[in-house]
């Protein structure tokens, strides 16, 4: 499975919704993320500005076993056809950089997309809950 940033930000922020993500990632069998939604998620967790902020997506990372994927030529090519298809300003999915890294990534592995919110949704990319 690939994990969005949104996901882990959703366990992250204590959401009303985070169990279910924190759920979905720990019975998955494989657990991935790009680098570039890592760096996504560790931006905002830096942003709210104390030493145990940080060290959570750290640890969380650790303990739920998500491996850190490289951004490659191909996912970059497919990266940049998800903006040309879904892009905010072209398509009502909106995606942004970091959702485009996410998409490219599950689409390359054909793997389901663990994501929140209704972005992803309106794409082609198998999302890994059904609603």
């Amino acid at each position: 499975m690939i994990i969005d940033s949104s996901a882990v930000l959703a366990v992250f922020l204590q959401e009303a919704d985070g169990r279910r993500y924190l759920n979905a990632i720990m019975d998955a069998d494989a657990r991935r993320m790009s680098v570039s939604n890592w760096l996504e998620a560790s931006m905002v967790v830096d942003r709210r500005g104390n030493a145990l902020a940080a060290n959570w997506l750290e640890e969380f990372m650790r303990t739920a076993r998500i491996e850190l994927m490289p951004v490659s030529v191909s996912q970059a090519t497919i990266a940049r056809r998800a903006w040309q298809m879904f892009g905010r300003g072209i398509h009502p999915a909106r995606l942004n950089y970091g959702d485009c890294f996410a998409y490219a990534l599950a689409k390359e592995t054909r793997e389901p997309l663990l994501f929140k919110g209704d972005d992803f949704a309106q794409t082609d990319v198998e999302p890994a809950l059904k609603d």
